[in-house]
């Protein structure tokens, strides 16, 4: 399949037919997930939030297995799902769950046998004229599908996620109601709908070759997940820039921006590296390949789609002017690494409340609470570490911590408007992590100075008052564990 960019209108419009109830023969294997969702409030964080309910579409792909996004199923405590014509709701659990690629495998609790399920075949490669249908299910729980067509294939960041992987734009007649949705080729799973502009009616789907992918691996675990070289590159299209580095390959090439520390990159590509070839392939200056199957395409998918973590691939590449040829490790990326991590899945964080101050590590689940506009609404500085620095800590296990906010108490008086400020000492020594934070209280007994970056202030609690203080704000706020340390991640 070659690449190919948005079709004519009149030429994409004309083959498409009208949607319709005809989805005979696949009852047994679609379903509807209802999720039931309640994440740990980031800014009180030893509660939850008020439960809500997702709803989506999963693809059966065995007896007693079902395929859907992460997306749909993060921060869940009850997955539920039903069969087009049947009003019965069936259990079943998160077995993995990977937001680096939005995929999800679900097992189903009850007895195969009782639930009657007929997997989906997944289906192989694409052809560029495939006729592809959409399908969910109605208001009448009966299955509705619309016809489809491809019309760009590309690699592109998915929501939430930190790293880009392989997609397909597809146009179509179907109003998607509710994501993620099936999308079928010859009655075998073509992909997952993640999400649909209904302005221009286009569609993003994971693809198959993602699908089969994911659910090879969870096959047989330990799970690998995706693989990721470790750098931050971009074109390299300037001539002068390009005579400055000594690039002599017409067309050829991308710069290296930075790396990341601790990945299989940090150890043989430096920044302003100019890379020619990937594994074997050119890159031209835009950063693009040309791929077996899809043609023209961004080359991170030489890394997500082609290697797996732990291989070696070799790159060649002009550094200071010579040629040089250097092997990279591909590893993959691990969240919990990150200075600010984004896809934090549930989890409660390590927290301490002392002297009402309500101490943790800034990760994305936190900002993102303040709302759509949360970049208007927090700190510019936590806005641009986010921005600039969330990858890559300064130094490994260094992490943001931040006062989250001040819990009201004759202790803490003229402090309320503290919130969202980074802390550098906490009782006069530096901090670098939550961690450092727990070893200085256990050794000193109690939380007595807070030191904040913004303005260098340093807060002072009494320390006649402060466990009488404690124990007030506790009672007060229903804090049952006012220190709380999270488990390590396991991965």
């Amino acid at each position: 399949m070659q690449c190919r960019g948005y079709l004519p209108i009149l030429i994409c419009i004309l083959p498409l037919v009208a949607c319709g109830v005809r989805g005979e023969g696949i009852e047994d294997s679609v379903v509807e997930l209802k999720v039931t969702l309640q994440a740990y409030d980031p800014h009180q964080p030893w509660q939850k939030t008020q439960p809500e309910t997702g709803h989506g579409y999963g693809a059966v792909i065995g007896t007693d297995r079902i395929l859907t996004t992460e997306a749909l199923v993060r921060n869940h405590t009850l997955v539920q799902f039903t069969k087009p014509r049947s009003g019965r709701q069936v259990t079943a659990r998160v077995e993995f769950a990977d937001p680096q690629i939005n995929l999800a495998l679900l097992r189903v609790v009850a007895e195969a046998e009782a639930v009657s399920l007929v997997p989906l075949e997944i289906a192989g490669s694409i052809p560029d004229d495939a006729e592809l249908e959409i399908v969910q299910v109605d208001a009448t729980s009966e299955i509705q599908r619309g016809d489809a067509h491809v019309v760009k294939v590309l690699v592109e960041s998915l929501p939430n996620a930190e790293f880009s992987t392989l997609s397909f734009h597809l146009l179509t007649d179907l109003s998607v109601e509710r994501v993620p949705a099936l999308a079928l080729l010859d009655g075998k799973l073509a992909g997952l709908i993640t999400s649909y502009q209904s302005s221009e009616r286009i569609a993003h789907m994971l693809p198959s070759h993602v699908l089969r992918r994911f659910l090879a691996d969870t096959a047989e675990p330990p799970y690998e997940g995706f693989a990721m070289a470790g750098f931050a590159w971009s074109p390299l299209v300037d001539p002068v820039r390009r005579r400055y580095l000594n690039v002599t390959n017409s067309g050829q090439g991308i710069i290296v921006n930075s790396v990341l520390p601790g990945t299989g990159a940090d150890a043989v590509i430096h920044p302003n590296d100019v890379i020619l070839d990937w594994d074997g392939r050119p890159i031209n200056e835009m950063g693009y390949y040309d791929d077996d199957d899809f043609g023209r395409l961004h080359f991170p998918y030489l890394i997500k789609g082609h290697r797996r973590p732990g291989e070696t691939v070799p790159v060649h590449l002009v550094r200071d002017g010579e040629r040089k040829t250097v092997s990279i490790a591909l590893t993959r990326y691990r969240d919990a690494d990150a200075y600010v991590p984004r896809n934090t899945t549930g989890e409660r964080p390590s927290y301490i409340v002392a002297g009402g101050f309500v101490i943790r590590e800034l990760d994305a689940q936190y900002l993102h609470a303040y709302g759509s506009e949360w970049r208007a609404r927090v700190d510019s500085r936590l806005v641009h570490i986010y921005n600039m620095q969330a990858l890559a800590p300064p130094e490994p296990g260094d992490k943001v911590v931040v006062l989250a906010s001040v819990l009201s108490d004759p202790i803490n008086v003229g402090y309320q408007h503290f919130f969202n400020q980074i802390i550098e000492t906490v009782n006069g020594q530096e901090i670098r992590n939550m961690d450092d934070i727990f070893k200085i209280v256990l050794q000193d007994g109690e939380l007595e100075t807070v030191t904040l970056r913004s303005n260098g202030l340093t807060i002072s609690f009494d320390p006649s008052n402060i466990k009488e203080a404690n124990a007030r704000i506790a009672a007060t706020y229903r804090i049952s564990e006012p220190r709380f340390r999270a488990p390590p991640p396991t991965e």
